[in-house]
């Protein structure tokens, strides 16, 4: 029983460890033009369903592939979107991003 404990434990850290080097993870801020947060602002992964919402500072994470290349849309609702495209290569990357308001004629 010990050892069965013990094989169990070391693979459950390999796999850990694995995990940790084949996935990264994107974070940063989204503001607008004055330096205000977007709070739920949208981060897309290009092409897949894989994305998320920045948290009421603006503050968003994603998780990510590493050795990859990868276009980020960022969104708001009122800004025009923008498309970042981005090579995961080391364990976490900083991507701040400013939107600029959208213009509508009426």
């Amino acid at each position: 029983m010990k050892y069965y404990c013990a094989k169990v434990a070391l693979l459950t850290i390999f796999i850990c460890i694995y995990i940790n080097n084949i996935f990264g993870q994107v974070y940063g801020y989204i503001v607008d033009e004055q330096g205000e947060a977007l709070s739920f602002a949208t981060v897309l992964v290009k092409g897949t369903t894989n994305g998320t919402s920045a948290n009421i500072d603006g503050y968003y994470e994603l998780d990510l592939q590493t050795d990859t290349n990868v276009d980020l849309i960022y969104s708001y609702v009122g800004f025009n979107s923008k498309i970042i495209s981005i090579r995961l290569e080391k364990a976490k990357l900083n991507q701040n991003r400013q939107l600029e308001p959208a213009t509508i004629k009426i």
